[in-house]
């Protein structure tokens, strides 16, 4: 995917097209940035845009990658290093306060990988929300898999659910959601770390005990990256619970997230990623 140079474009407009859907605080004090799963656009989010509580204070971002939705024209990347580096100049713009990551299955890789990033610059996430996904570090035996070929996706994609078997069956499946899904697949399973990366903040690992693709202990596995803090929930309703049980979701994120309630009196002075309360 070829870029225009980050020296000769401006941070904002770039920011800008990253963004798939926000939700504006009136008087910002903590930023709640998602990542969606493989396949998948902003609009998977939506629901949260009027779910997700403390709307006074917490703003609410959507991350879109390229090859869906509004970003549909352009080729998704299929190698995380690249995709990290446009992520961490882009949304860099957004760390200017407190921040919370929240990642799902694919998105949650691309959220712990941006997450140690952005810490290396001092920008420490206050929490990071992890689901439906195993840790990079636990994959190794899948890593540099040939990708799969459109058949053995497309089995995939029915035994994982989320997906109306008519629209697996449409043209416009093949022709506009599997390249993508080619691509995130690749993506994930083409990468692994020899050794967990631990994170200076709390970590929160969400899975579901009847998933097909990713086992508890996998979920279990993601305490290991975290340095301060490491709690696990489970659900029910397979690898996508997190639209078949959105009510028990959404409320277990906005008690976390409403952890970190901020004022503007006591906060003033406080720098970035340093928490009050």
């Amino acid at each position: 995917m070829i870029e225009q140079p980050k020296a000769s474009r401006k941070r904002g407009d770039a920011t800008d097209r990253w963004i798939g859907l926000r939700r504006r605080a009136r008087t910002p004090r903590l930023r709640f940035i998602t990542f969606p799963y493989a396949g998948s656009g902003a609009s998977a989010y939506r629901r949260w845009l009027t779910d997700l509580a403390h709307e006074d204070w917490l703003d609410f971002v959507v991350v879109q990658l390229p090859g869906r939705e509004k970003r549909i024209s352009e080729p998704p990347y299929t190698e995380i290093g690249p995709l990290l580096g446009e992520l961490e100049w882009v949304l860099s713009a957004l760390v200017d306060l407190p921040y919370v990551l929240f990642g799902y299955s694919m998105g949650a890789l691309l959220a712990y990988e941006l997450a140690l990033r952005l810490a290396v610059r001092g920008a420490v996430p206050q929490h990071l929300i992890l689901a439906a996904s195993t840790p990079p570090y636990r994959v190794r035996e899948r890593a540099f898999r040939v990708t799969l070929k459109r058949d053995d996706l497309i089995a995939k994609i029915r035994r994982l659910g989320g997906t109306a078997p008519s629209l697996i069956d449409s043209d416009l499946f093949g022709d506009y959601f599997l390249p993508t899904l080619q691509a995130d697949f690749a993506l994930v399973d083409n990468f692994y770390r020899e050794v967990p990366q631990v994170l200076p903040c709390p970590l929160l690992a969400l899975g579901a005990r009847d998933d097909p693709e990713v086992a508890v202990d996998q979920i279990q596995a993601w305490g290991a990256a975290a340095g301060r803090g490491f709690e696990v929930r489970l659900f029910n309703g397979g690898h996508f619970f997190l639209h078949s049980v959105h009510e028990e979701v959404i409320a277990l994120v906005n008690t976390v997230v409403g952890r970190y309630r901020v004022d503007e009196q006591a906060c003033s002075g406080v720098s970035l990623g340093d928490r009050c309360s």
